[in-house]
């Protein structure tokens, strides 16, 4: 395994647990070692335990292989508390639980060791339901973000998002979408008139990226090296503290996608189809009979009425 001594874990999730003494508990691949008491190194646990007396009480303990190093307990106030928006966040050494929006655990290890994209479990104990988990890509250990007063809205989205390989996409009533680099649905192409893909080359690839943060690493990208070949480039992101490395690697996945832009045009008009989609092309050319299969991103879409003509005009990057 690829181990650092820096790293961070952003999990958040709602537990509702209307039953006494529910348990709720995250187990990590990093490797702690805790601060006030003698025990080898081990793998760290995060355990949630919610109980009801005269008041609703959470109590949260790191585990090292098993055994509890610290326990704190905090009361939330009344019984009728029965729904926890929980947020486990590890950073470095540190480790913090929040509790609707109430920061309920705080802790720090002598030292901790990540493994790159750890596997994460977490374990209920009793009848209650978990929803809306949500594992943070690159996540952020700031816990305030100042904007100039006179900023312009993309001069603060900027100074917010800093050098992340944010990507923002305008959605319906007037709203915007943030991120990395996930899709939407896959929609067949139907009643396809042209398909045109052009190969380019693109100065933002890389197979081997120097990356410069605090510290010095590499992102590789193995799909460039076998298209392309090797090809160095340097990824400053001095701002970023954690994830630099997956920040890098996702520049270098969109660089590689948009090597390949493709346009489509359909005879029919189709109102499903929006930015982030994935159309999976799937044809047969007339002539040739050569088939075609591709999927593409969705980065444009315009709709054409003209004299009785109807089209849906679409342009975007190979998804792959």
């Amino acid at each position: 395994m690829d181990w650092q001594p820096k790293g961070t874990i952003d999990l958040s999730f709602t537990m509702d647990s209307p039953a006494n003494s529910n348990a709720i508990e995250l187990t990590t691949e990093i490797l702690g070692i805790p601060r006030h008491k003698e025990c080898v190194e081990g793998i760290i646990s995060v355990k949630i335990i919610v109980t009801y007396d005269t008041v609703t009480y959470i109590t949260t303990k790191t585990k090292i292989s098993g055994i509890d190093m610290d326990t704190q307990k905090i009361s939330l106030g009344t019984v009728g508390v029965t729904n926890f928006n929980i947020k486990i966040f590890l950073y470095d050494t540190y480790i913090s639980v929040y509790c609707n929006d109430l920061c309920v655990y705080a802790y720090s290890l002598y030292s901790a060791n990540y493994v790159n994209s750890p596997s994460l479990r977490l374990i209920k104990t009793g009848s209650y339901a978990v929803n809306n988990v949500c594992l943070r890509e690159i996540p952020d250990a700031r816990e305030a973000i100042y904007v100039d007063y006179e900023a312009t809205t993309e001069s603060a989205i900027q100074s917010i998002i800093q050098q992340r390989p944010i990507e923002i996409n305008p959605e319906i009533n007037r709203e915007i979408n943030f991120t990395y680099d996930a899709t939407k649905d896959n929609i067949q192409g139907h009643n396809i008139n042209s398909y045109e893909d052009i190969e380019q080359d693109n100065l933002q690839m890389s197979s081997d990226g120097i990356v410069y943060y605090e510290n010095v690493g590499v992102a590789i990208n193995v799909d460039t090296a076998k298209q392309v070949g090797f090809i160095t480039r340097m990824y400053r992101l001095s701002e970023l503290s954690s994830g630099a490395i997956e920040a890098a690697e996702k520049y270098q996945k969109s660089a590689l996608q948009r090597r390949h832009s493709s346009s489509i045009v359909l005879k029919r008009i189709d109102p499903r189809i929006e930015v982030r989609d994935v159309i999976v092309v799937d044809v047969i050319v007339t002539g040739t009979l050569r088939h075609i299969t591709d999927e593409v991103i969705v980065e444009n879409v315009s709709i054409s009425l003209e004299e009785g003509s109807y089209s849906t005009n679409i342009s975007g990057r190979k998804n792959g």
